[in-house]
């Protein structure tokens, strides 16, 4: 499975799990600040990296350390081109 399709994969799934949860609410009302927009973000930045093998260690130690963290699709596109095997799903 290319890393787009595993892409559009887990993003279903995070469409499927926003259906069932509760919006996260900021402390401060009114909240403007973006704060849990990029909590979200990096959070299912997270999820994709982690569904990698080891093939992948590299690259995503790389976009791990970048900082800011890259966006999803930015991630995928280094995925992508980085050469690697095709991706299977850690069993941990």
């Amino acid at each position: 499975m290319s890393i787009s399709a595993y892409y559009a994969k887990i993003k279903n799934m995070w469409d499927q799990l926003s259906t069932f949860a509760k919006p996260h609410m900021a402390k401060c009302k009114g909240c403007t600040c973006g704060v849990v927009a990029k909590e979200k973000k990096e959070k299912r930045l997270c999820q994709l990296l982690i569904g990698l093998n080891e093939t992948y260690g590299v690259v995503r130690s790389n976009i791990l350390c970048k900082d800011p963290l890259p966006s999803l699709s930015h991630a995928c596109a280094l995925l992508t081109t980085s050469g690697s095997k095709p991706w299977e799903i850690s069993t941990f």
